[in-house]
């Protein structure tokens, strides 16, 4: 009987073709930690923490007089001493040696697996430094936003920061402690048009409430504290609390859920202005807010930037009164930032890098350890590492609009 040649008889004999070279279906972009570290140079520092005096409020021995009266009385400046820590931040990376020697050539791969491993933990470290410059101090990820019990689903009340594969603590916001069955969760599932995350069965049901949130497994209070602390009121910044010392509150502006328009972005840059030390020069904030602003522009074009400026690899800006707009995906959803950046400086304990050798001569790679004592697997184990955090020299020269009108997503 006749046989036609087809695909499948004869598919033994067909090459797979790689057409394009791998590609990365992700966002990498993190400006505010670009634009802190290339144009405010970052400052070595060493020991446990930072340290500088703050002069908080001014002498105030002063008063007129009368010819002959009473002199007036010295009264002191206030001086507080502020303390920043730096935060130990670490990528692990894992591979096992017969990939790496597969992939030893162009005949057998696109390139090198571990040269691409190492090249792109520096991408993926980066883009999480910049979410933590946006952290409030708790580093949370998310906060619930209803109280559920009895299930692995929860609601929170932006999935912004979630993914698929995360390991996180379900934990109380206000102390750290895991909810019962909180401990180390896999999201298995994200639907962020609702805020529902799925988390794996095998960890048991959970009860929550609006005071519950995820970090990643670990890092509670343990990450940089970013723009939502430093641009914040009432709270102890660098050991400093400005529920005392209302000059270390940062500035903010309440929206009320309506769009963030040309007036709060006066508004607040104003604010900044009165408190007499320098005018800010970025605002940073979402796609969907800063579309509403050019919205609010479109009948006066004159107010755009028409140049289209790119600035920092792509990153493209509108402007308000003079001052850049720029988009951050990293930046909290309904928040705009005002920022001056000669108010923060990034601190760094090492340079962005892999952790080494006691000699320091090379990146520390080493076998992986069996579960059975003093065995090893052929699978090899780096760790990359950035020692780092934000200081914020004078917290009353940043501000921020909260309750913005945004995009759900």
């Amino acid at each position: 009987m006749a046989q036609t040649s087809n695909l499948t008889t004869h598919g033994a004999l067909l090459k797979e073709l790689y057409t394009l070279p791998p590609v990365r279906a992700l966002n990498d972009k993190s400006f505010l930690r670009d634009k802190l570290a290339k144009e405010q140079a970052v400052t070595d520092t060493s020991g446990k923490y930072a340290r500088f005096p703050v002069t908080l409020r001014r002498a105030l021995g002063r008063g007129s007089r009368t010819d002959g009266a009473e002199l007036p009385t010295a009264i002191s400046e206030v001086i507080q001493d502020a303390k920043v820590y730096v935060r130990y931040n670490y990528y692990a990376l894992e591979w096992t040696e017969a990939i790496e020697v597969a992939s030893k050539n162009n005949e057998g791969a696109f390139e090198k697996v571990v040269t691409m491993k190492m090249r792109n933990v520096a991408t993926d470290l980066s883009k999480d430094i910049n979410r933590q410059f946006y952290n409030p101090a708790t580093g949370a990820l998310a906060t619930c936003s209803a109280t559920s019990s009895g299930s692995t689903d929860i609601t929170v009340a932006s999935a912004q920061y979630l993914t698929v594969g995360d390991l996180v603590d379900v934990v109380t916001l206000s102390t750290g402690t895991a909810v019962t069955n909180g401990s180390r969760r896999e999201i298995t599932g994200i639907v962020r048009s609702t805020g529902v995350v799925s988390l794996a069965d095998g960890g048991g049901n959970l009860s929550v409430t609006s005071a519950v949130g995820l970090v990643v497994t670990g890092n509670y209070g343990n990450e940089i504290e970013g723009l939502q602390s430093i641009t914040g009121t009432a709270r102890t910044l660098h050991g400093i609390d400005s529920s005392t010392y209302e000059e270390w509150n940062g500035q903010v502006l309440d929206a009320s859920s309506a769009t963030a328009g040309e007036s709060l972005f006066e508004q607040i840059y104003d604010r900044v202005g009165t408190r007499g030390r320098g005018d800010i020069d970025t605002y940073l904030t979402t796609r969907g807010i800063r579309r509403r602003l050019a919205d609010e522009f479109a009948s006066k074009r004159q107010y755009l930037n028409e140049k289209a400026v790119d600035i920092h690899a792509g990153y493209r800006m509108i402007e308000v009164n003079g001052v850049e707009c720029v988009i951050d995906d990293d930046c909290p959803k309904k928040t705009v930032f005002a920022l001056s950046k000669d108010a923060l400086k990034v601190l760094q304990l090492t340079a962005p890098g892999f952790l080494e050798t006691e000699a320091g001569n090379g990146a520390l790679i080493e076998l992986k350890d069996s579960s059975t004592a003093g065995r090893k697997v052929s699978a090899w184990q780096a760790w990359y590492r950035y020692h780092c955090t934000i200081a914020a020299l004078d917290p009353g020269r940043t501000g921020k609009i909260i309750n913005c009108a945004d995009d759900a997503i």
